[in-house]
């Protein structure tokens, strides 16, 4: 993604902008280096942002909800709202975090969206990414229980989760 953002703003004369990845935890900038932080699917270390960020700059994050693909873990007995990563915060304690930091909370909220998965093979393969204990050779009865109950035309149905925080700092 860091390479397609490099050639789109080659091609947009955008020579004031530049592309990293670092480490959200333990970001190797300057303090207040940044006009923009954008954040996707990572951990977010409030104090590191806050201090990278300079006076009025704005961090952006989209992150994956508790409740995502909820009917999928259910089969599996995975409770999504409760068996989640120990340092997982969701947008509205991640929010008071951001107050909390002398930040402005531009927006906060979360929103579920339609999926779908076209076949078998896409659904093991994200089985396989995702942080819950699976094994296909031990697991295919759960797999055709998720098929047989949440299959339609488009195919094996769920939803995405997601959470999006904007914060400026002050």
């Amino acid at each position: 993604m860091i390479h397609l953002a490099r050639e789109n703003a080659g091609k947009h004369s955008a020579s004031h902008v530049s592309f990293e990845a670092t480490d959200t935890r333990h970001p190797h900038f300057l303090d207040g280096f940044f006009d923009v932080v954008l954040n996707r699917h990572a951990p977010t270390e409030v104090a590191e942002i806050v201090r990278v960020l300079r006076p009025g700059g704005v961090f952006m994050t989209q992150q994956v909800g508790r409740r995502n693909t909820e009917n999928i873990h259910s089969v599996f007995g995975f409770d999504p709202t409760i068996e989640w990563p120990e340092d997982f915060h969701d947008v509205h304690t991640r929010a008071r975090a951001f107050s909390e930091a002398a930040c402005e909370v531009v927006a906060h909220g979360e929103y579920d969206v339609g999926y779908s998965f076209l076949d078998v093979e896409s659904l093991v393969f994200w089985l396989k990414a995702v942080p819950m204990p699976f094994d296909p050779e031990l697991d295919w009865r759960q797999v055709h229980e998720i098929f047989a109950r949440y299959s339609s035309p488009r195919g094996l149905e769920t939803n995405e989760h997601r959470e999006l925080l904007i914060a400026k700092k002050q």
